[in-house]
């Protein structure tokens, strides 16, 4: 499986003006929904509100990395929003969220070798922001 397969256009979307971590999670459910990637919006909400509950997928720096493993994903899909405004998410550093990268991941089905993957795509993702290569072994040895 190649990064631009999980990374599609069609499920980036920049300049949103969502105004809360709840808005968010609607949002990124409807755009699940819409693509197929779901089978319902609602299963997507209270999947990410459950993980979120566990602890936060607020990193720093502005990042969020909302995610949930359901029965109702289809297939496995990369989702990310760049928000005008910060967004309260009780991240790691306190600092609101401007860039949330969200990892929907089909249950049962899944695979241990997908979850390896969205963490060596996700470590990249960072690292390329940063102006990095994402073949050092630190990065890939941090997920």
């Amino acid at each position: 499986m190649k990064t631009a397969a999980l990374i599609k256009k069609e499920h980036i979307y920049l300049q949103e003006t969502l105004s809360s971590q709840a808005e968010a999670f609607d949002r990124l459910a409807q755009i699940a929904y819409e693509s197929g990637a779901a089978k319902t919006k609602q299963a997507v909400i209270d999947g990410l509100a459950q993980r979120e509950a566990e602890s936060t997928t607020g990193f720093i720096d502005g990042f969020a990395i909302p995610h949930a493993k359901l029965k109702d994903i289809t297939e496995a899909t990369v989702i990310i929003i760049q928000n005008k405004a910060g967004i309260e998410w009780n991240a790691l550093d306190q600092t609101p969220v401007t860039f949330i990268i969200a990892l929907l991941i089909p249950m049962p089905r899944q695979a241990a070798h997908i979850s390896i993957y969205y963490h060596r795509c996700l470590a990249c993702l960072f690292t390329k922001m940063r102006g990095s290569s994402c073949l050092k072994p630190r990065v890939l040895t941090t997920f």
